[in-house]
C-alpha cells in the first residue's frame, strides 16, 4: 500500500491528509505524526480561553479554498451561534477555541470517509519524529518513542519552532519561577498570581495574547513590555471592502518600484479617510509572486527595513481586543518601556530587569512575572526540531538562501545540498516562509496543502 507520512499535527497537517485522501486514486496509509498539542488543533487552536480569538474574520477561515463557506456553515450549527445573524456572522472574530473545535469535526469526517473506502487507513502517532534515513525507494522515520515508520512521501507541517531565548537570559533566570519562556505552553492553567509586576518581551500577537490572560487572570500588578519598535498590531477597524490588486497591476516587480506603489495606496486612502492599512491589503493576493520576484539583496533590505512596518499593518487584531489593550495602556495597566533590556538577575522573591533609552536613562524593575514573546527562532542552519536536523546533516534538505527555512522549488519539493529536487519530500507553511514569504495565515496554508496533495497525487498514484 502507498504510504504518505505526514510531520505535523496543526492545520496544514490534517489539511494535507484530507487532500491526499480525497485526490489518492489507490488505497492510502496516512501516518499523522504529532507531538505536544492534542490533534488536530495545534499550538495555535488549543487554547481553551474564549479570549484568544481568531485575527482573521470568519468568512476568511474556511478549511478548504474552494469551498468559502465551510467555515461559516458549522458555525451556523454550533450552539453558540445557531442564532447569530449571519451578516454578523460573517465578519465576526471567532474565539480559537472554536475553530480548534471546527478542525476536529474536519478530522472526525476525514476518519468516517477512511473507514467507509477500500483499504485506506490513517494511523496518528503522539510522537516526535527524530530522525530520518532515506533508503532505496522509501523514508524509514525514526520516532521519539523509538517506533519507525517507512513512508514513500513525506510532507513536512512542523509549523512554528519553540521561541528563541534572548542571549540576556542567563540560564539562572530560564531556570527560575518567574520565567515564562514559552508563552504557548498553556502557563495559564498553573498561573499564580501572588502580587508582583509582569513584565514581557515583545509587543507581537503573541504579546496580545500574553496580556489578555494576564487581564483575565485578574493580575494585581503592572504590566510592562519592551520591544525594539514599541508597536503594537493595529485593529482591523470596522470591516472595509476593498479590491485587490493582481500581477497585471505591478508592471515591475522591483522593490523600489512595489514601494512606490504602496506609497501611492496609501496616500489613496489617507485622503478617503480610510486606514492607511488597507495599502498592504491591496497586495495580500499577490505578496508571493512579488517576493519570489525580487533579488536576495532585495529580500534582505526588506527584512531588515521594512519588515516590522509591513508586519504591523498586515497583522492585526479585532477591535474589541485592541480596545482592550487600549483601555489597558489609558489606565495605566498596561506600559511601553522603551530601550534595550541590560540586565535580568535573580532575587529572592523577584526578578531585576534594567532597561537602558540612553546613556542617562536607565529605569530598573521587580517584576514576579517575565514572558518571553519574542516569537519563534527563524535560523534552519541551527535548528533544534531534530527532523528537519536530519534532513540538512544528511544533505537531502539545506536551508534556504536567508535561513529563514527549507529551500524548497515551486512545487514545495525540498532541495538537497547538491541543488536537486527531491520526488518524496514535501513541506508547506512556515518551513517555507523564506521562499514563500506569505505563509503563515489559514488562507495562505489552505492554499498551499491542497496544491501539495495534488501534486503528490498526480505524480504518485
Amino acid at each position: 500500500m502507498n504510504s504518505i507520512a505526514i510531520i505535523g499535527g496543526g492545520f496544514s497537517g490534517l489539511m494535507s491528509a484530507v487532500h491526499i485522501f480525497r485526490n489518492a486514486k489507490a488505497p492510502v496509509h496516512l501516518h499523522i505524526i504529532n507531538s505536544g498539542n492534542e490533534f488536530p488543533k495545534g499550538v495555535a487552536y488549543s487554547t481553551e480561553h474564549p479570549w484568544h480569538l481568531l485575527n482573521v474574520r470568519a468568512f476568511n477561515m474556511s478549511a478548504f479554498p474552494d469551498e468559502q463557506t465551510h467555515f461559516i456553515n458549522f458555525l451556523k450549527h454550533h450552539p453558540k451561534y445557531i442564532h447569530t445573524n449571519e451578516d454578523e456572522l460573517i465578519i465576526s472574530f471567532i474565539p480559537r477555541k472554536i475553530y480548534g473545535e471546527y478542525l476536529f469535526s474536519i478530522w472526525e469526517n476525514l476518519q468516517q470517509e477512511i473507514k467507509s473506502s477500500a483499504n485506506s487507513s490513517v494511523t496518528v502517532y503522539n510522537s516526535s519524529a527524530v530522525n530520518s534515513d532515506l533508503k532505496k525507494d522509501k523514508t524509514e522515520i525514526t520516532l521519539e518513542n523509538g517506533e519507525k515508520i517507512f513512508a514513500d512521501k513525506i510532507i513536512i507541517a512542523t509549523g512554528h519552532s519553540a521561541p528563541t531565548q534572548p542571549d540576556f537570559i542567563s540560564d539562572e533566570v530560564a531556570k527560575s519561577k518567574f520565567y515564562f519562556g514559552n508563552p504557548w505552553s498553556k502557563w495559564e492553567n498553573n498561573f499564580s498570581d501572588e502580587g508582583g509586576d509582569a513584565f514581557i518581551i515583545g509587543s507581537g500577537l503573541t504579546m496580545v495574547d500574553t496580556v489578555l490572560s494576564l487581564l483575565n487572570k485578574n493580575l494585581k500588578g503592572k504590566i510592562y513590555f519592551n520591544s525594539r519598535h514599541g508597536l503594537l498590531p493595529l485593529s482591523h477597524q470596522h470591516f472595509i471592502k476593498s479590491e485587490f490588486l493582481t500581477v497585471n497591476d505591478i508592471p515591475s516587480p522591483r522593490l523600489l518600484d512595489i514601494i512606490k506603489i504602496f506609497r501611492k495606496w496609501v496616500a489613496f486612502f489617507k485622503a478617503e479617510g480610510k486606514p492607511e492599512f488597507l495599502a498592504a491589503d491591496k497586495f495580500r493576493p499577490i505578496t508571493q509572486n512579488i517576493w519570489r520576484g525580487w533579488t536576495l539583496h532585495e529580500k534582505k533590505y526588506f527584512l531588515r527595513f521594512l519588515k516590522t512596518p509591513w508586519n504591523v499593518a498586515r497583522h492585526r487584531i479585532a477591535d474589541e481586543i485592541f480596545q482592550t489593550l487600549d483601555r489597558a495602556i489609558n489606565e495605566g495597566k498596561l506600559i511601553y518601556v522603551p530601550g534595550k533590556i541590560k540586565l535580568i538577575a535573580v532575587n529572592e522573591n523577584n526578578l531585576s530587569v534594567q532597561v537602558s533609552a540612553s546613556k542617562n536613562n536607565v529605569q530598573s524593575f521587580r517584576i514576579n512575572h517575565l514572558f518571553n514573546c519574542t516569537g519563534p527562532k527563524d535560523s534552519y542552519k541551527n535548528s533544534t526540531n531534530p527532523f528537519i536536523r536530519s534532513l540538512i546533516n544528511s544533505g537531502v534538505a539545506s536551508p534556504d538562501d536567508l535561513d529563514m527555512g527549507l529551500k524548497v522549488a515551486r512545487n514545495y519539493a525540498v532541495i538537497n545540498n547538491a541543488g536537486e529536487i527531491s520526488d518524496s519530500i514535501f513541506t508547506t507553511g512556515v518551513v517555507i516562509k523564506g521562499s514563500f514569504w506569505e505563509s503563515f495565515a489559514v488562507p495562505d496554508l489552505r492554499k498551499q496543502v491542497k496544491e501539495v496533495s495534488e501534486i503528490i497525487a498526480l505524480n504518485f498514484f
